[in-house]
């Protein structure tokens, strides 16, 4: 099956999104469109590559995730100065339909994360891309991709800039 990645609009079908945490359902379903219109986050959706889109329908929402902005201390990951909090990428949230469960979709949508934030990183100033693992399962995910664990919060945990603008360019060769 193909996929496609998308910025989310009202007319993307999400009424039927369930990932099993209903604090991110709820999030998909009420609350991204306002975030988006007050630029507080952006969430992007993977639908189907042949779902309709057209101007009343874009497509089911299989899966999403939601960035933003964030500043960290530097000791928090791994720096010795600046003195001053620095700032990083936020990967708010990422989840997939249950229905799309093994099918790699939360693979995908990190690897599209990872894209445009280090596109964002060439623009401003943007040390890592940091996340908040909702539980040991949801760490040991992004563990995969290399995302370290702040020493304050297991939980909290983070990939600097650098490491994955190198794993993306090991990736296109």
């Amino acid at each position: 099956m193909k996929y496609r990645i998308e910025a989310l609009t009202e007319h993307h079908v999400k009424e039927q999104f369930s990932c099993g945490q209903e604090n991110l359902d709820i999030f998909l379903k009420k609350n991204a469109l306002h975030y988006q219109r007050k630029n507080i986050a952006k969430t992007y959706v993977i639908v189907e590559e042949n779902s309709p889109a057209s101007p009343h329908k874009q497509g089911v929402v299989l899966g999403f995730y939601t960035l933003s902005v964030a500043s960290v201390l530097p000791a928090e990951v791994g720096m010795r100065w600046p003195k001053h909090p620095v700032p990083v990428a936020l990967l708010a949230r990422l989840a997939r339909d249950l229905s799309q469960k093994k099918c790699g979709l939360g693979e995908i949508l990190f690897a599209d994360a990872a894209k445009r934030v280090v596109e964002v990183s060439k623009i401003t100033g943007c040390h890592a891309l940091v996340t908040d693992a909702k539980d040991t399962a949801a760490a040991n995910f992004y563990r995969r991709f290399g995302m370290i664990s702040f020493h304050s919060h297991p939980l909290k945990m983070f990939l600097p800039i650098e490491t994955l603008r190198l794993a993306l360019e090991e990736k296109k060769e």
